[in-house]
Protein backbone atom coordinates (compact mmCIF):
# COMPACT_ATOMS: atom_id res chain seq x y z
CA UNK A 1 0.00 0.00 0.00
CA UNK A 2 1.08 3.25 -1.29
CA UNK A 3 0.30 6.01 1.68
CA UNK A 4 1.93 8.68 -0.25
CA UNK A 5 1.08 8.47 -4.10
CA UNK A 6 1.11 11.28 -6.83
CA UNK A 7 -2.88 12.20 -6.76
CA UNK A 8 -3.08 12.16 -2.79
CA UNK A 9 -0.30 14.62 -2.45
CA UNK A 10 -1.91 16.87 -5.31
CA UNK A 11 -5.30 16.47 -4.04
CA UNK A 12 -3.96 17.45 -0.23
CA UNK A 13 -2.13 20.36 -1.52
CA UNK A 14 -5.57 21.51 -3.53
CA UNK A 15 -7.43 21.08 -0.39
CA UNK A 16 -5.14 22.91 1.91
CA UNK A 17 -3.89 26.21 -0.50
CA UNK A 18 -4.01 28.05 2.75
CA UNK A 19 -1.20 25.71 4.63
CA UNK A 20 0.81 25.22 1.24
CA UNK A 21 1.45 29.53 1.13
CA UNK A 22 2.40 29.87 4.82
CA UNK A 23 4.80 27.26 4.53
CA UNK A 24 5.60 29.30 1.15
CA UNK A 25 6.02 32.69 2.64
CA UNK A 26 7.64 30.89 5.91
CA UNK A 27 10.76 29.67 3.60
CA UNK A 28 10.33 33.12 1.97
CA UNK A 29 10.90 35.03 4.79
CA UNK A 30 13.82 32.47 5.86
CA UNK A 31 15.76 32.86 2.80
CA UNK A 32 15.73 36.51 3.31
CA UNK A 33 16.84 36.74 6.68
CA UNK A 34 19.45 34.29 5.61
CA UNK A 35 20.36 36.90 3.22
CA UNK A 36 20.70 39.56 5.11
CA UNK A 37 22.94 37.89 8.01
CA UNK A 38 25.31 37.03 5.74
CA UNK A 39 25.13 40.19 4.04
CA UNK A 40 25.69 41.85 7.15
CA UNK A 41 28.77 39.56 8.07
CA UNK A 42 30.31 40.51 4.53
CA UNK A 43 30.12 44.03 5.47
CA UNK A 44 31.65 43.66 8.98
CA UNK A 45 34.23 41.91 7.85
CA UNK A 46 35.41 43.27 4.79
CA UNK A 47 35.40 46.76 7.47
CA UNK A 48 38.04 44.40 9.43
CA UNK A 49 40.14 44.10 6.25
CA UNK A 50 40.23 47.78 5.43
CA UNK A 51 41.60 48.30 9.17
CA UNK A 52 43.55 45.45 9.29
CA UNK A 53 46.63 45.18 11.52
CA UNK A 54 50.06 44.07 10.70
CA UNK A 55 52.46 44.72 13.92
CA UNK A 56 55.75 45.85 12.64
CA UNK A 57 58.23 42.47 11.64
CA UNK A 58 61.33 42.16 12.94
CA UNK A 59 64.66 41.90 10.23
CA UNK A 60 63.94 38.58 7.49
CA UNK A 61 66.19 36.73 9.61
CA UNK A 62 65.06 37.45 13.03
CA UNK A 63 61.72 36.66 11.40
CA UNK A 64 62.29 33.44 10.34
CA UNK A 65 64.61 32.54 13.09
CA UNK A 66 60.87 33.10 15.51
CA UNK A 67 58.97 31.38 12.97
CA UNK A 68 61.41 28.50 13.08
CA UNK A 69 61.50 27.79 16.73
CA UNK A 70 57.78 28.22 16.78
CA UNK A 71 57.41 25.30 14.63
CA UNK A 72 60.30 23.36 16.25
CA UNK A 73 58.76 23.79 19.93
CA UNK A 74 55.56 23.02 18.21
CA UNK A 75 55.09 19.94 16.14
CA UNK A 76 57.55 17.09 16.61
CA UNK A 77 57.16 15.96 13.07
CA UNK A 78 59.03 19.31 12.28
CA UNK A 79 61.60 18.70 9.52
CA UNK A 80 63.44 21.89 10.37
CA UNK A 81 63.11 23.40 6.52
CA UNK A 82 61.21 26.71 7.25
CA UNK A 83 58.52 27.54 3.66
CA UNK A 84 57.37 30.52 2.65
CA UNK A 85 53.41 29.39 3.30
CA UNK A 86 54.77 28.05 7.13
CA UNK A 87 56.28 31.75 7.00
CA UNK A 88 52.82 33.39 5.97
CA UNK A 89 50.92 31.25 8.30
CA UNK A 90 53.46 32.60 11.66
CA UNK A 91 53.13 35.78 10.34
CA UNK A 92 49.16 35.85 9.77
CA UNK A 93 48.78 34.70 13.65
CA UNK A 94 51.65 36.48 15.26
CA UNK A 95 51.96 39.71 13.49
CA UNK A 96 48.20 40.46 12.77
CA UNK A 97 44.87 41.31 14.28
CA UNK A 98 44.06 38.10 12.08
CA UNK A 99 42.59 35.60 14.85
CA UNK A 100 40.25 38.26 16.68
CA UNK A 101 38.86 38.52 12.78
CA UNK A 102 37.92 35.14 13.07
CA UNK A 103 37.09 35.15 16.76
CA UNK A 104 34.04 37.72 15.64
CA UNK A 105 32.85 35.51 12.65
CA UNK A 106 32.50 32.63 15.14
CA UNK A 107 29.02 31.01 14.63
CA UNK A 108 27.85 33.64 12.07
CA UNK A 109 25.46 32.76 8.91
CA UNK A 110 27.50 32.86 6.24
CA UNK A 111 31.36 32.05 7.67
CA UNK A 112 32.19 29.74 5.90
CA UNK A 113 32.04 31.72 2.62
CA UNK A 114 33.19 34.58 4.46
CA UNK A 115 36.20 33.03 6.17
CA UNK A 116 38.09 31.86 2.97
CA UNK A 117 37.69 35.28 1.59
CA UNK A 118 39.07 37.15 4.32
CA UNK A 119 42.04 34.23 4.90
CA UNK A 120 42.72 34.81 1.11
CA UNK A 121 42.73 39.15 1.24
CA UNK A 122 44.89 38.35 4.35
CA UNK A 123 47.33 36.34 2.97
CA UNK A 124 47.66 38.63 -0.40
CA UNK A 125 49.14 41.72 2.53
CA UNK A 126 51.47 39.45 3.95
CA UNK A 127 52.72 38.05 0.58
CA UNK A 128 52.73 41.78 -0.58
CA UNK A 129 54.46 42.95 2.17
CA UNK A 130 56.98 40.90 2.90
CA UNK A 131 57.60 40.35 -0.64
CA UNK A 132 57.15 36.56 -1.03
CA UNK A 133 57.30 34.47 -3.88
CA UNK A 134 54.50 32.48 -3.40
CA UNK A 135 51.00 32.57 -4.59
CA UNK A 136 48.72 34.18 -1.99
CA UNK A 137 46.54 31.45 -2.26
CA UNK A 138 48.49 28.35 -2.34
CA UNK A 139 49.79 30.10 0.74
CA UNK A 140 46.65 30.59 2.55
CA UNK A 141 44.80 26.59 1.54
CA UNK A 142 47.94 24.86 0.20
CA UNK A 143 46.99 22.65 -3.35
CA UNK A 144 43.10 23.01 -2.19
CA UNK A 145 43.24 26.91 -3.88
CA UNK A 146 42.85 25.39 -7.19
CA UNK A 147 39.08 23.88 -6.05
CA UNK A 148 38.34 26.67 -3.92
CA UNK A 149 39.03 29.33 -6.37
CA UNK A 150 39.86 27.65 -9.65
CA UNK A 151 39.29 31.04 -11.56
CA UNK A 152 42.16 33.05 -9.86
CA UNK A 153 44.67 30.21 -9.96
CA UNK A 154 46.23 32.05 -13.06
CA UNK A 155 46.18 35.61 -12.10
CA UNK A 156 48.11 38.11 -10.31
CA UNK A 157 48.17 39.23 -6.46
CA UNK A 158 46.58 42.84 -8.14
CA UNK A 159 43.77 40.95 -9.78
CA UNK A 160 43.12 38.33 -6.80
CA UNK A 161 42.60 41.12 -4.51
CA UNK A 162 40.76 42.78 -6.61
CA UNK A 163 38.45 39.38 -7.61
CA UNK A 164 38.48 38.63 -3.72
CA UNK A 165 37.02 42.47 -3.00
CA UNK A 166 34.59 41.73 -5.35
CA UNK A 167 33.35 38.77 -3.87
CA UNK A 168 33.35 39.74 -0.28
CA UNK A 169 31.50 43.00 -1.03
CA UNK A 170 28.70 41.43 -3.94
CA UNK A 171 28.27 37.91 -2.19
CA UNK A 172 27.46 34.51 -4.10
CA UNK A 173 26.99 37.09 -7.34
CA UNK A 174 30.09 37.99 -7.89
CA UNK A 175 32.14 34.43 -7.22
CA UNK A 176 30.00 33.53 -10.28
CA UNK A 177 31.16 36.46 -12.58
CA UNK A 178 34.97 36.19 -11.86
CA UNK A 179 34.82 32.23 -12.70
CA UNK A 180 33.06 33.47 -16.15
CA UNK A 181 35.79 36.50 -16.94
CA UNK A 182 38.85 35.59 -19.32
CA UNK A 183 42.17 35.29 -17.57
CA UNK A 184 44.03 38.37 -19.27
Amino acid sequence: MKLYTRARIERWIAEHPDLVQATQAKKKAAAKSVATKRAALRREVAAQIAQFQMRPAPPDQLLRRQAWDYYHSQFDDFDGRLTERALCAYVRHNYTNYDDMLAAMAGRCGKSEVYRIAKALVTCRIVREYRLSIHPLYAAFGGEYHRLFPQLAERSLAEIEEALWRMLEEGDGALRRVRTDEVD
